[in-house]
């Protein structure tokens, strides 16, 4: 939930405590706090300041001033995604957090371990035999490999870390199964993403002695064929087309590694996805946090999926009633209709008797030319009366039911 505080009220915390922490309070970076604080106009203490302070040096501490308009003056702190996790994922991270930190699960990673994990020695073996691309990086595309994309120069780098992980997952219960393309964590049975990837930079490209050769050797050719053009306006167009380019840019690894944990998933309050290199830090040193978020992620995963599992039964049963009603509607419909059907038969049953009495009357008086025929039209005239009737011989209305029609009918066609 976001926090709603004052300028005065945030500028007091940050000069009672480091930034650093009271950032922390709030699910944000120290950098994320300093921006809020830039946009609001709240003053921080600068660099050193705390170490001074601590050295009992003196320091001097800002002046706050008041500001007049109300969207400066008020703070509203959203958090990141970890502090938008629910009350049972945070317990669940809180849980492996406290496991991590213990002495005896520190991981450390043996730079030239004594054995490999099958998975990781398959995965590094076809690393080795991988054509680095474009970008001067290797991957491996086999079945039952981890998703890797690094400098052939971090392989060995990258083997050493990926090890350690992998062994001190299994020491943890964790399983490794074949996803859509890659190995991929499986944790508490939820299936979990996982590619460790190299940063890379890009550099001004010097053009090679063979691009120069190949450059040098085309316009030569330009020249031989279509020297004959020269001035004319056709002659830039010839020297222009299909010219050899040489790029102007040139993309290549930076040794800095990170670990994406389920990079293909988006989750809008989601746990942390990304561990990387750093200024001081390591990818090496952030094994038990990556364990952390594994078992962060799964929570998370299973979560998830139990709300969308809920919201397709609450679909489901919407749509049930929907149907329901849309039937009882249209049994309803039927019901109507069958019963303004048996009216209208009714009714001209009626006029059809009236109609032969008036007949028979007329016969009595003896004013009918053919007798004979007269009456044989009254006794076809009644029969039919008959047939038209809906209550003749046992027939009694009844009560539809859904049985009664037929499933094309229920929408009313």
């Amino acid at each position: 939930m976001p926090i709603e505080i004052t300028r005065k009220e945030l500028y007091e915390q940050l000069w009672a405590r480091p930034m650093i922490k009271v950032a922390a309070d709030y699910g944000l970076s120290d950098v994320g706090l300093k921006k809020i604080c830039k946009k609001h106009r709240i003053p921080v203490p600068g660099c050193g300041y705390w170490a001074k302070k601590a050295a009992g040096k003196p320091v001097k501490q800002k002046h706050f001033s008041s500001a007049d308009d109300p969207l400066i003056e008020r703070v509203v702190i959203r958090g990141g995604p970890e502090q938008r996790l629910s009350d049972g994922i945070k317990a669940i991270a809180k849980a492996a957090k406290e496991r991590e930190k213990k002495p005896e699960n520190t991981v450390e990673v043996n730079p030239a371990p004594e054995r490999f994990h099958t998975r990781v020695r398959r995965s590094i073996r076809d690393l080795k035999r991988a054509e680095p691309s474009e970008r001067g990086l290797v991957e491996a595309f086999d079945t039952g490999t981890f998703d890797i994309e690094v400098g052939p120069e971090s392989i060995d780098r990258v083997a050493a870390f990926l090890n350690a992980l992998v062994l001190a997952a299994e020491d943890r219960g964790y399983a490794f199964v074949n996803g859509e393309q890659f190995l991929e964590f499986r944790v508490e049975d939820e299936q979990i993403g996982f590619r460790v990837e190299e940063q890379t930079r890009r550099i001004k490209h010097e053009p090679t002695e063979d691009e120069v050769r190949e450059i040098r050797e085309w316009e030569e050719e330009r020249r031989r064929t279509y020297g004959h053009l020269r001035g004319s306006n056709s002659w830039d167009t010839f020297l222009r087309f299909g010219r050899p380019r040489i790029p102007e840019w040139d993309i290549v690894p930076t040794g800095k590694l990170q670990v994406l944990i389920d990079a293909n998933r988006y989750c809008h309050d989601r746990p942390r996805r990304m561990y990387a290199d750093g200024k001081k830090q390591r990818i090496e040193t952030l094994i038990n946090p990556i364990l952390v978020g594994l078992e962060t992620w799964a929570a998370a995963i299973k979560e998830q999926r139990i709300k969308e599992e809920r919201r397709e039964r609450e679909y489901k049963e919407r749509m049930r009633r929907l149907e329901e009603e849309r039937r009882r509607q249209a049994l309803e419909g039927k019901r109507e209709e069958a019963l303004l059907s048996d009216l209208e038969e009714w009714n001209r049953r009626e006029r059809v008797l009236h109609y032969i009495a008036a007949v028979e009357a007329k016969l009595e008086l003896g004013v009918c030319s053919d007798p004979e025929a007269s009456r044989e039209w009254v006794d076809w005239a009644k029969q039919y009366a008959e047939r038209i009737d809906p209550l003749g011989g046992d027939r009694v209305p009844k009560l539809l039911q859904l049985d009664d029609i037929h499933p094309g009918n229920w929408h009313g066609s």
